[in-house]
C-alpha cells in the first residue's frame, strides 16, 4: 500500500479563502458604521461642551451679554455669539464651528424665542437658521439640536440630539 502525503485539498483551500472573504467584508462594513457613528458622537460631545461654555460663560460675565450659537439645517458648521443689548452692533459672531467630516445640523433643530434678543440682529441671518441663547441670570432659550451624519441617514443611529432646557440653561446631549 502506497503512503498518502498529508495535505488540503482544492476544494477544502478554496472553501476556506471564500469564507474568510466573507468574514473580513463584512467585518469591514461593520468598522465602517463604528467609525461614521464614532465622527457623529464626537460632534454630539463637540456641540455639547460649547453649549455649556457659553452658558457658563453668559452667567459668568453677568447681565446684560447674552451669548448663543446659530444653527442652520443642512450646514456643517455652527457659528457662537455673543450679543450685547448696549453695543451699537448687538450681535457679533465671535468663532465658526465645523463639525467633523460628514455630520450636519438635521431637520428638527428648534430653539424657542426670546422677547429679550432680536436674532436678525445676528450676521449672516437666514430663513431656516435656529438660535440658542444663554442669559445671565441661568436660563436660556430652550428647544432641542439634532445632529445626523449623511451616510447613517435612513438607520436606527442616524441622528444624536441635545436637548438645552430653557427655565435651567441645562444643556444634556448625545441621546
Amino acid at each position: 500500500m502506497a503512503d498518502r502525503e498529508g495535505g488540503f485539498s482544492l476544494l477544502e483551500v478554496l472553501f476556506t479563502i471564500v469564507l474568510i472573504g466573507i468574514l473580513v467584508t463584512l467585518g469591514a462594513f461593520a468598522m465602517k458604521n463604528y467609525w461614521l457613528r464614532r465622527a457623529l458622537d464626537g460632534s454630539t460631545k463637540q456641540a455639547t461642551a460649547q453649549l455649556r461654555q457659553l452658558q457658563q460663560r453668559a452667567v459668568a460675565e453677568s447681565h446684560p451679554l447674552i451669548y448663543g450659537a446659530k444653527f442652520t439645517q443642512g450646514s456643517t458648521t455652527y457659528e457662537l455669539l455673543r450679543y450685547d443689548p448696549a453695543a451699537a452692533t448687538k450681535c457679533t459672531k465671535m468663532t465658526s464651528v465645523k463639525l467633523q467630516d460628514g455630520v450636519k445640523v438635521a431637520a428638527g433643530t428648534s430653539f424657542s424665542g426670546s422677547p429679550y434678543v432680536d436674532p436678525s440682529l445676528c450676521p449672516a441671518v437666514g430663513p431656516g437658521d435656529q438660535f440658542v441663547f444663554f442669559f445671565a441670570r441661568g436660563t436660556a432659550t430652550g428647544g432641542t439640536l439634532k445632529l445626523t451624519h449623511e451616510q447613517l441617514e435612513g438607520t436606527s443611529q442616524d441622528t444624536t440630539t441635545i436637548k438645552v432646557t430653557n427655565l435651567t440653561g441645562r444643556v444634556e446631549g448625545g441621546y
